[in-house]
């Protein structure tokens, strides 16, 4: 996913949160630093909302050409890795969307209602486990699967703040229990981090030789570039000491060409092996 579609939740957050503030008193052009942070305030707030509207029209716009390479080419940022041979997979990133602006106003307009602000949470992330669970909106199978992972540890992480949150108004004041919720808390984040980084390391160790082998490709072709100066190099200067010299010439250049092809061969070899 885009940096800018994966980062939504800090961005309407610091929006929402700056929208709380906005006042007549920022327009009035007293202050230009205000005026020009509020402007710009208004225009990503218009953005962020017109960009799910941009999902559902593209994708409905376009429905069974999403493959297609001019499309791919305009759009293909909004559904990069997910399946286009099923429109509600296609909507995830828009989903993604969604459900990050509705957890940001929730967190922000329901801070006195923490236990509202759990259900409700705990109602998206549920629905959010089903929706990956039933479309696998991702093409690779792996990527599903840790997604739905992490929609499950946010899921428990989630339901154990729920407990937390109302140990005070039952009147739990046993250290032990608490205790014992928050270890479960920590077990539960610690889980999500740890296979999280296991993953993107085995990945990593999986592409390692590809990615090496990719290193030697260009370097052979650094390599090859480099000899081809050098020969254009030796050709200038025989040209400079020997203007007339024509059959020679073809003959100095012949020889050069091959060299400098037997050096680029052993050098290709050599790092094949």
């Amino acid at each position: 996913m885009p940096l800018f579609i994966t980062s939504y939740l800090e961005i309407i957050f610091c929006a929402i949160i700056a929208l709380k503030g906005l006042s007549s008193e920022d327009f009035d052009g007293s202050n230009m630093s205000n005026l020009i942070a509020s402007v710009f305030l208004i225009i990503s707030l218009i953005i962020m909302t017109a960009l799910p509207l941009l999902f559902v029209h593209v994708i409905t716009k376009n429905k069974g050409k999403l493959d297609d390479p001019e499309v791919q080419d305009k759009y293909g940022f909004l559904f990069v890795g997910l399946k286009t041979d099923c429109q509600w997979s296609s909507f995830f990133s828009m989903f993604f969307i969604i459900r990050r602006s509705a957890v940001a106003i929730v967190i922000i307009e329901l801070h006195e209602y923490s236990g509202l602000q759990l259900i409700a949470i705990v109602s998206l992330s549920t629905i959010m486990v089903f929706y990956v669970a039933h479309f696998r909106p991702y093409k690779d199978e792996s990527m599903n699967k840790k997604e739905l992972f992490n929609e499950i540890c946010g899921f428990i992480v989630i339901y154990i703040l729920k407990w937390l949150a109302v140990f005070p108004a039952i009147n739990v004041s046993e250290v032990s229990v608490v205790e014992k919720v928050g270890w479960c808390y920590i077990a539960a984040v610690s889980l999500n981090i740890v296979v999280n980084f296991v993953l993107v390391g085995y990945k990593t160790l999986l592409n390692l030789p590809s990615t090496c082998r990719k290193l030697k490709s260009k370097y052979g072709e650094l390599k090859l570039n480099l000899w081809k100066r050098r020969f254009h190099q030796r050709k200038l200067r025989y040209h400079m000491k020997n203007p007339n010299m024509q059959i020679h010439q073809f003959h100095y250049e012949e020889s050069l060409k091959i060299k400098v092809r037997d050096e680029f061969l052993k050098e290709l070899d050599s790092l094949q092996k």
